[in-house]
């Protein structure tokens, strides 16, 4: 009869943890002012989107400001959804132990090493950060949010 082993399944979470902080610890300083940019550059993207729309003759200039927003978008898009997707999968970590725990007879594990492992579980996340936020579709929600407000707020001056 084969024991599963919950101690191995702990430090492999464990290890993603370690490699998840790793890369929010590298990411911190640098994705704020990324986020910070994108959101700069659509705002007046946009708005200038809307003044060479109305302008005659200015095609060439609204082609390179279509590109240009709908890159910074897709990029937006690609950090929230690596962000959103993670924190995902760990959440359905717990999940997929239960199952597991429900295939298994009572003779395969004792109920104090998975409540451990559940603990474990409990007092790590993984989720991408930076100092100030997650990275999640939330981040790109309000940054659209935003754009959209300012938009509203320029056009009625």
């Amino acid at each position: 009869m084969k024991i599963f082993n919950f101690k191995l399944f702990g430090e492999i979470y464990h290890d993603m943890c370690d490699i998840i902080e790793i890369i929010n610890s590298l990411f911190a300083v640098h994705l704020p002012p990324i986020f910070l940019e994108m959101l700069v550059i659509n705002v007046f993207g946009f708005y200038g989107l809307i003044k060479y729309i109305t302008a005659p003759n200015e095609t060439s200039q609204v082609c390179i400001i279509l590109f240009y927003i709908t890159s910074h978008f897709l990029l937006s898009i690609m950090i929230c959804y690596v962000g959103h997707s993670t924190n995902f999968e760990a959440e359905s970590v717990k999940i997929i132990l239960s199952k597991i725990l429900n295939k298994l007879s009572p003779a395969d594990f004792s109920r104090s090493n998975f409540k451990d492992l559940l603990k474990q579980f409990s007092a790590r996340n993984l989720k991408f950060q930076t100092v100030f936020f997650n990275i999640d579709w939330r981040v790109f929600l309000a940054m659209t949010s935003t754009i959209v407000t300012y938009l509203v707020i320029t056009f009625q001056f």
